[in-house]
């Protein structure tokens, strides 16, 4: 049996007295400048909860109701349209009936000014049953051009009983059109959290960009993810974010101090798990100032080799090798570009 229900507006965020349930998200209840309460509500005029008569607990979803974010004359927030509501088939635990399995797709709202407002379609979500929340959404605003309209830094995760995936964004509104805010380009996919480190008003990114490759949450239709440590995206009077001024390297300096030492610590054999730790110690052993013909000794001498062939085999040891040096050149692009 499915069942079709309007449109509800639902919101978990930061910055509006909720909790984002996305893992690591870590975003402050302050935006970066002082903005009025009277701003638009993007929410105006949608139905508040409805469910077609299910008897359901809405509060069983951890997301809070009709809240948006605010910044000036901006404000944004995030609607969710139940598409189909299916009764399970099967009993839950302890012998009570397993909930109904709810789909929907995601619609982000914003508010510029009294009289415009714009949409942009997020994607479908499974929301799962009531007792399996399998969607979250996380958002603060933050005003980065100056213009006194708030930009929005939004996390949405999926499916986090099957493995989970998350997908990251900063972005801004213009009249009946949402755009990605293009200054954050370089990081904006690997949103990890927000604050302001150094107290200057402005609200500073944590992202896995640039060190770490593959998708935010882990999964990219099946890539490697080769980790490194997150970095800092300093938020700029102009707009513009840099990791590389005095600000962001003190925070990569204070992210590495828990990795220095030996490449090949907890060395769990042959595999991209194993690798992706050894390529975080060689980019924070770079960042620390080591020279990369030692790094590459390194990588050489440490190598458990007697371990790595008990648990693999010479090619997969060798092929090892291989990736750890070329993730090295990687890396080294990376802390050598303008």
């Amino acid at each position: 049996m499915s069942v079709r229900a309007p449109l509800v507006c639902v919101l978990a965020l930061v910055g509006c007295g909720a909790t984002a349930s996305t893992a690591e998200t870590r975003a402050p209840a302050a935006v970066s400048r002082p903005v009025a309460a009277t701003a638009p509500d993007p929410c105006r005029g949608v139905p508040a909860i409805a469910w077609s008569g299910l008897p359901v607990n809405v509060d069983a979803y951890d997301l809070e109701l009709e809240a948006c974010v605010h910044a000036g004359d901006r404000g944004w927030s995030v609607a969710v349209e139940i598409t189909e509501i299916v009764a399970a088939d099967e009993e839950g635990e302890r012998g009570v009936p397993a909930s109904p399995h709810v789909r929907g797709r995601l619609t982000l709202l914003c508010s510029d000014g009294p009289s415009t407002s714009a949409r942009r379609d997020l994607g479908a979500v499974e929301l799962g049953g009531l007792d399996r929340n399998e969607v979250s959404v996380g958002a603060v605003a933050a005003d980065y051009d100056g213009d006194g309209r708030g930009e929005l830094v939004l996390r949405v995760g999926r499916g986090f009983y099957e493995g989970g995936d998350v997908t990251s964004s900063v972005l801004t509104c213009r009249g009946d059109t949402i755009r990605d805010y293009a200054p954050a380009a370089r990081f904006a996919d690997f949103v990890l959290g927000t604050t302001d480190v150094d107290g200057d008003g402005r609200l500073d990114v944590w992202s896995g960009r640039p060190f770490t490759t593959g998708s935010n949450g882990g999964s990219d239709g099946g890539s490697a993810s080769f980790g490194g440590p997150r970095a800092l995206w300093h938020a700029l009077p102009d707009g513009t974010f840099t990791w590389r001024d005095d600000v962001g390297r003190a925070a990569l300096a204070r992210e590495c101090e828990d990795l220095r030492g030996p490449l090949y610590e907890r060395y769990g054999g042959p595999s991209e798990e194993s690798w992706s730790q050894i390529v975080e110690r060689m980019t924070c052993a770079l960042i620390g100032g080591e020279g990369p013909s030692l790094l590459r000794m390194r990588i050489v001498t440490e190598q458990p080799r007697a371990q790595c062939l008990e648990l693999g085999d010479e090619a997969s040891c060798d092929e090892e090798l291989a990736t750890l040096d070329e993730h090295l050149d990687r890396v080294l692009a990376i802390l050598e570009a303008p």
